[in-house]
């Protein structure tokens, strides 16, 4: 997202309204955690009035789970449950869903999907602040590195309109 332009958040929520006609878009922003998905989601929930859902956040405060990932350190997430959770909001509208992949989504949730990517240097520096090593930070980088969240996008969002957005420091 461009700071200098601040009308570049507005225009993609615009634009996903405008392609479907709902009168309340539900957005997807995926990208390489620490890619800036939730500031990014946050200030344009704030902004719009949407609702901002935290996939990860809500797997872990609603349990929906199959139990903890030892060399991954992170939470093995039942994409059933996640679904079944989400259904009744997607259906309504308005929601802006911040999560790394898309895979497992009904496209027919979504009215637009945001990808955003940061350089790598930086996405190093912000994993090992929260903490990541070992294989997850590996892992993190080199899915960074090989796109893998843009292909993930391209292979399970083929019909629904999309914006691709490199993210440097300054801008978020």
């Amino acid at each position: 997202m461009d700071s200098r332009n601040p009308n570049s958040v507005f225009r993609v929520i615009e634009m996903a309204t405008e392609d479907r006609g709902r009168q309340k878009p539900n957005v997807l922003v995926t990208g390489t955690p620490g890619t800036g998905k939730t500031t990014t989601s946050s200030l344009v929930a704030e902004a719009t009035g949407l609702r901002h859902i935290e996939v990860g956040d809500l797997v872990r405060r609603k349990n929906l789970h199959n139990g903890w990932d030892e060399n991954f350190d992170c939470h093995v997430i039942n994409e059933d449950l996640v679904c079944d959770e989400l259904e009744d909001m997607m259906y309504e509208g308005g929601n802006i869903v911040d999560y790394h992949g898309c895979d497992f989504f009904p496209e027919r949730w979504f009215d637009r999907v945001v990808v955003l990517q940061t350089n790598n240097s930086i996405l190093h520096d912000r994993l090992t602040s929260r903490g990541y090593s070992g294989a997850k930070l590996t892992n993190n980088i080199e899915c960074e590195i090989s796109k893998c969240c843009w292909k993930r996008r391209e292979s399970a969002m083929r019909r629904t309109s999309w914006s691709h957005y490199r993210v440097t420091p300054w801008k978020i």
